[in-house]
């Protein structure tokens, strides 16, 4: 029975000293994923994704479109800014519609009505907040669209 407990005794000093050993690698570890989250937390920026129904337009039509917000990090919807503004802008970058989304509400889809007097040509729709505008613009959604004009689409009509 004391060769038992001794036994015991020595296995729960060697576990012990085994333990300890490892710990400067743990608290290296445990110390090292800590910078790492709050280095992600501090760096927390938004995308913008901006679905339209279609590519090509005609001038006139509505251009239907679902907009979103999301953490980089995570990809999950984020909230952390109110709203999102949705441009229309031609190849002068100058602004054809805007429209605001309030995001802080979940509202995401929208419908634009395009000029009846639109030249044909490309054009870009893209989705931002004011924090993107001032700080980083590589999160700016940018989709390139194309409209006929009406002008142009007599010969695109049925007999």
């Amino acid at each position: 029975m004391y060769s038992n407990r001794l036994l015991c005794f020595l296995s729960l000093i060697v576990f012990a000293a085994c333990a300890k050993a490892q710990s400067p690698e743990i608290y290296a570890l445990d110390s090292f994923s800590a910078k790492l989250i709050t280095g992600i937390r501090s760096n927390e920026h938004q995308r913008a994704y901006l679905v339209t129904d279609r590519s090509i337009y005609k001038a006139g039509e509505y251009l239907w479109f679902n907009a979103c917000l999301l953490d980089a990090a995570s990809l999950k919807l984020s909230h952390k800014s109110r709203f999102l503004f949705v441009d229309m802008v031609n190849d002068k970058d100058n602004v054809i519609k805007q429209v605001i989304l309030d995001i802080a509400n979940d509202q995401f889809g929208y419908r634009i009505q395009l000029p009846d007097s639109l030249a044909g040509g490309y054009y870009w729709l893209r989705a931002y907040t004011k924090q993107m505008a001032e700080n980083d613009t590589n999160d700016i959604c940018v989709n390139p669209l194309y409209i006929v004009s009406k002008v142009n689409t007599a010969y695109l009509s049925k007999p």
